[in-house]
């Protein structure tokens, strides 16, 4: 297949806009007069830089023309099959017959279709919800699939432990529930065999870089370095791959084999892999340097807990959350406790109780120096526990672990009252004066906080930490040294597997870059990732849109769940996913969101997406595409993506990387 393009001189683009006006005109796709939103639609635009101080003041200038990628996002995000890549020619059309506008409906407004749907801007990783949840509704789960792989290498994990803030911001909601966002995700990566998945082929760069840590940071770097040629080595120091995914999350949330079987695909993409590697005693940056590594990311998390501080913390029977569940994860489930008290209202602390009652513990308290409304934990975690008959203290906070003999005998408490609001907005917990009073219970099983377990940082001050022990990084994850980048909890805090995932993605574009000898930070740097608050979605006419319960996943009787580790959710059946996938109201559209470059736009008055096509009737009669025909300083060349290349080489011009994407050559 060929694959054509456009060449764009730098030194001959003066930004006069000769092309977007010819092209406007010329391909008269749209009715100007009735072009939804408020502007003409575009399908080149010229951006533009200044340097330097006035008087001394120059302006760049530069063409972003339409695109036609080699491997384009929007067919595969189209669940009507309406995108194709012509195979002569390699440009991508739209089908104005097959396309659908995404289910296009003018009562629920054109705006909406002009920006993408809230539930994608409110994904830490940018997922294309919208194409996804429409894919699954038509049965297409292996397409659902690798469209959400495109941002999130671990779908079935996500379908299971992800906070979905996406079903926070769904219009749904303003008819009758948000849709189960996340249950559908988990229901196409559950039909799905992940053994029998393709793996693209990949052009190897001949670079190495080594990923240090294999959680959901660590593993999204990895995968995206290797998609791009890199030789990538992944070192954990567990004898299992997944860090937090395997040890911090009990079986009953997140069964090991789900974590195995996407790893498993991650890595037949050519990921080498060491376990049981300490790093600072059997690596260290100046090894993995001597061993020709051009780069590091420490996706290293926070392993260790925080002390609690108090009189007695040392006694037997106090165990430190994080090692208690790493303890459990890894199978040792023989602990014979008949009261235990779980201090903390995160949802390690949620865990840590959760998973105490399944080992068989009588009773299980949670201490919580606020009110539950306060707790950071999950509310269906925290709904689960109660359904399980764990207790919760709430406005209490230790003061000291009491015992007898070096061994705990209860945990004494001070009550609290809240406050003025402290640094994270919620109100201060503040002991009452003579309020104390004691828990009898044999375990003390701490979940305050989480901490970075990392002995060997004294023997690399050129990397920095700074407050709660977490590196110290730019906006593009780097650290204080160089060729060491960081992601995940180990940069942020204690966070979301989807946070870490969006982390890891930032990484491996920075270290890529840094590879390339490119500055870390683009000099062409793009605006600040959009939020919800960026935009604005017309509200859901009343009457438009007939209610539909959301479905709700089936979940084992909590009497049965507590005596065993099995997953407790059974996610939702053929005929409920169906149902819920329907429930979508559609609010972009899938293949404009999946357009990294905005050439799609929406018609508003024939309800279809659609795209420039690089005048492919011109083209067919062997003419020019408008757009290089009327350039006044013959700064636009058209034709084959390697012969352009292989021209501009000749011609000793050098071509610009950090400009040239997709079928786009910038050279100068």
């Amino acid at each position: 297949m060929k694959q054509m393009s456009m060449m764009i001189d730098l030194g001959r683009c003066i930004g006069c806009k000769t092309c977007i006006v010819a092209c406007r005109n010329g391909n008269d796709l749209v009715d100007h007069s009735e072009a939804l939103p408020n502007a003409l639609p575009y399908y080149l635009r010229v951006e533009a830089k200044e340097h330097g101080q006035y008087p001394d003041l120059s302006l760049d200038t530069w063409v972003v023309p339409c695109q036609h990628c080699r491997e384009p996002g929007c067919l595969g995000a189209c669940a009507h099959a309406a995108i194709a890549k012509d195979a002569q020619s390699g440009v991508v059309q739209i089908d104005p017959e097959k396309c659908t506008g995404c289910e296009f409906d003018a009562k629920m407004g054109v705006e909406n279709k002009a920006v993408p749907s809230p539930c994608k801007v409110s994904c830490p990783a940018g997922l294309n919800v919208q194409g996804y949840v429409q894919l699954v509704k038509e049965g297409k789960y292996e397409e659902a699939v690798k469209l959400i792989l495109e941002r999130v290498p671990l779908p079935g994990v996500l379908g299971r432990v992800c906070p979905h803030p996406c079903e926070d911001v769904c219009r749904r909601a303003e008819v009758d529930q948000a849709v189960s966002i996340r249950e559908l995700k988990r229901a196409a990566a559950d039909a799905v065999d992940f053994a029998t998945l393709a793996v693209p082929r990949i052009k190897e760069n001949g670079i190495q870089v080594a990923v240090v840590g294999s959680g959901p940071a660590g593993l999204t770097a990895a995968y995206d370095l290797r998609l791009k040629g890199y030789a990538v080595t992944l070192f954990e120091e567990l004898d299992v791959l997944g860090g937090m995914l395997k040890v911090g999350i009990p079986d009953y949330r997140l069964p090991n084999e789900v974590v195995d079987r996407e790893i498993d695909y991650l890595l037949r993409h050519g990921i080498e892999t060491q376990t049981g590697v300490s790093f600072g005693e059997d690596i260290t940056l100046e090894s993995l340097a001597a061993d020709g590594y051009a780069a590091v990311l420490m996706g290293i998390g926070l392993q260790g807990g925080i002390n609690m501080n108090v009189p007695g913390n040392d006694k037997e029977g106090v165990l430190d959350a994080m090692r208690f569940l790493r303890e459990v994860n890894l199978g040792d489930r023989q602990q014979e406790t008949a009261r235990a008290v779980v201090v903390g209202g995160g949802n390690v602390a949620i865990d840590a109780a959760r998973a105490a009652k399944r080992l068989g513990c009588p009773e299980v308290t949670v201490v919580y120096r606020r009110t539950a409304d306060e707790m950071p934990a999950y509310a269906e975690e925290l709904e689960g526990a109660r359904q399980e008959g764990i207790a919760f203290v709430e406005l209490a906070a230790p003061v000291e672990v009491e015992g007898g003999n070096g061994r705990v005998t209860g945990l004494r408490c001070i009550k609290c009252e809240l406050g003025l609001p402290d640094e994270s907005g919620r109100p201060r917990p503040v002991p009452i004066k003579g309020s104390e009073f004691t828990l009898e219970c044999d375990t003390v099983i701490p979940a305050i906080g989480q901490s970075m377990e990392a002995a060997w940082l004294t023997g690399e001050p050129g990397l920095a930490v700074k407050a709660g022990d977490i590196f110290h990084i730019s906006g593009q994850m780097q650290t204080t040294l160089p060729h060491v980048f960081s992601a995940g909890d180990a940069v942020r805090g204690p966070a979301t597997v989807i946070h870490a995932i969006a982390d890891g993605h930032r990484a491996a574009e920075a270290i890529d870059r840094f590879a390339q000898g490119l500055p870390v930070q683009p000099p062409l740097e793009a605006v600040e990732d959009a939020t919800v608050e960026d935009y604005t979605w017309k509200a859901v006419p009343s009457g438009v849109c007939e209610t539909a319960p959301r479905q709700a996943a089936a979940y084992m009787d909590p009497e049965a769940r507590v005596t065993c580790f099995l997953e407790e959710c059974a996610g939702l059946d053929d005929r409920q996913i169906k149902a819920e996938a329907e429930r979508c109201l559609n609010c972009g559209c899938a293949c404009m969101q999946s357009c990294a470059y905005d050439v799609i736009q929406f018609d508003g008055q024939a309800g279809i997406s659609h795209k420039c096509n690089l005048c492919y009737d011109r083209i067919t009669r062997g003419e020019k595409p408008i757009c290089v025909d009327v350039c006044m300083t013959d700064a636009l060349t058209f034709g084959e993506y390697e012969l352009l290349k292989q021209e501009a080489l000749n011609k000793g011009r050098e071509i610009i990387p950090e400009l040239s994407k997709a079928a786009h050559i910038y050279i100068k």
